[in-house]
């Protein structure tokens, strides 16, 4: 659910923030997200980065839960489903950064693209923030369908 008042007024951001009780931890690279969708009209990608952070996210829970959940019988799948949807994020990222300059698209590479520790978890921080995101947009939806009943 994209809603194109938020995107076009920059609010996304601070109304996740507000909604959700917590500040990004990636704020500025959020914000250069948006700004790259918005420019770019790459909206759609950036709601879907939002989709799969918010299922990243819960999907990581899972896993980290999933020794003491004796309903959880493949572990594998869990895994495998998780390797897909970062494949999926990162992907997404790419697309959205790929008509910025170079010095962008290398910062982002840097930070979250590496097959290193930091780079792993600057990535699940930005799944965290994209999370909050798609929680408020789920909300608006809720919201608009409430009000159009």
């Amino acid at each position: 659910m994209k809603n194109e008042s938020s995107f076009v007024s920059g609010t996304l951001i601070e109304m996740s923030e507000v909604f959700s009780g917590k500040i990004f931890i990636k704020q500025n690279d959020i914000k250069k997200l948006l700004t790259c969708a918005i420019e770019n009209k790459k909206e759609e990608i950036f709601t879907e980065i939002a989709f799969t952070g918010k299922y990243l996210s819960g999907l990581t829970r899972v896993l980290k839960s999933a020794p003491g959940i004796p309903e959880i019988e493949s572990l594998d799948s869990i895994k495998k489903d998780l390797s897909e949807n970062y494949e999926k994020f990162i992907n997404s990222v790419k697309i959205l950064i790929s008509e910025e300059k170079e010095q962008t698209k290398k910062y982002f590479g840097e930070e979250y693209f590496q097959l290193n520790p930091r780079s792993f978890e600057n990535l699940n921080l930005l799944a965290g923030d994209f999370e909050k995101i798609k929680v408020y947009l789920n909300h608006l939806k809720r919201k608009a369908t409430k009000n159009n009943l």
